[in-house]
């Protein structure tokens, strides 16, 4: 089987290690792959025991047509280890993650003669799903893609819309460390990564503001935050200026992309309903991590007891509950990242996840049924 991993750029450049697992997992199962992302986020993309192609994203609509032609020949031509077989086909599975490279994707496909697979991370992929496949079979005049949800929840939500495709449950899995990804310090301040993606511009500011009413707990928190969050919100930096909280704060730039750094602090916040899977958030729990976040209806990882602070409503108040506890006892933050790190080992591994895959891909590939003619009786 012949597999082309396609990225748009925001998931690309946030989820580089996420593609590589992908890709390292399908390889030990048989298939060949090659993956391509835009020439934006390449120069981040980490090694890997295939070939990484760029592309040039074309946002006119004029052109696109042959922008889409030599894109597909630039990767016909890009590495011996995908070559087509006696029929011509380049590719059987074309497979798109994040919803700009949808169009890219599916006239890779149309043109290649292979099956399409669409991952669906986001409520903005929900709502564009139906309307981009009833667009593509009219197009088209062929299969429907098929949907692979990265958790239940999604699943749920893409069965409800109608979809000609099948929707496959394709559980996200992460590597868990032998060990915590380190001993808690309790002399240390405990360090805060605040993770943003832009979405909510202000919904740093309640946590902000809990922040500076720590009092004697203030010295015992140190926050590092996402720099996205100052790029949606100019006023963020006035507003931690304002509060006398600036020496407490550092900005990452980012910070999902490097998530090394993060996953060397205590706690990960997540401020924003963000509507969207992330994987820095099974990272996190897989490391022993403490997560502080948001309620999201399509967010299921942290809905088990006891591995999550869950802010229903974010006021001030509620952030300030959730910070006074962790800097008051540390052992709470250890406490839920251990059963956090243990709910991830169990129930998200890698290898889970890479056996549904393979599975979508053996059902985006299975003829379609033969319809009877209207009226016929079995006989």
């Amino acid at each position: 089987m012949r597999v082309l991993l396609i990225a748009d750029a925001r998931f690309s450049r946030r989820e580089h290690a996420f593609l590589r697992r992908l890709e390292i997992g399908l390889l030990g199962e048989g298939p060949r792959v090659l993956r391509t992302v835009p020439q934006s986020s390449f120069t981040i993309q980490p090694e890997t025991l295939g070939r990484i192609v760029p592309y040039t994203e074309h946002r006119s609509r004029f052109g696109r047509r042959h922008a889409f032609r030599r894109f597909i020949e630039s990767l016909a031509s890009a590495t011996p280890a995908i070559t087509p077989d006696s029929d011509g086909a380049l590719f059987e599975i074309v497979h798109a993650f994040g919803i700009e490279c949808w169009d890219r994707a599916a006239h890779t496909a149309e043109h290649t003669g292979a099956a399409l697979v669409i991952e669906l991370t986001s409520a903005t992929d929900l709502r564009t799903a139906k309307p981009f496949e009833r667009s593509l079979l009219a197009r088209t005049l062929g299969q429907p893609p098929v949907w692979c949800a990265p958790n239940a929840r999604i699943r749920d939500a893409a069965e409800s819309l109608g979809l000609s495709g099948d929707v496959k449950l394709t559980p996200w899995g992460v590597h868990t460390p032998p060990h915590a990804h380190k001993a808690r310090n309790t002399d240390n301040p405990l360090s805060v990564s605040v993770v943003c993606s832009g979405v909510e511009p202000r919904a740093v500011h309640p946590l902000l503001d809990a922040f500076a009413q720590l009092g004697e707990h203030k010295d015992r928190v140190m926050l590092f935050i996402d720099a996205t969050a100052a790029d949606a919100d100019h006023g963020l930096w006035s507003r931690a200026e304002q509060l006398g909280i600036l020496e407490h704060i550092t900005f990452v730039a980012d910070m999902e992309s490097r998530r090394e750094i993060v996953l060397e602090t205590d706690v990960l916040a997540i401020p924003e309903r963000m509507g969207e899977l992330r994987t820095i958030l099974l990272d996190a729990m897989a490391s022993g991590m403490l997560v502080v976040s948001r309620d999201d209806p399509l967010i299921e990882a942290t809905a088990a007891d006891r591995v999550a602070v869950v802010i229903e409503e974010p006021t001030v108040v509620a952030w300030l509950d959730a910070l006074r506890a962790m800097a008051a006892d540390p052992e709470l933050v250890s406490q839920f990242g251990a059963f956090a790190r243990e709910r991830v080992r169990e129930d998200r591994p890698v290898h889970r996840h890479i056996h549904a895959i393979t599975e979508a891909y053996d059902s985006a590939l299975a003829p379609p049924p033969i319809p009877m003619p209207t009226g016929t009786q079995p006989s």
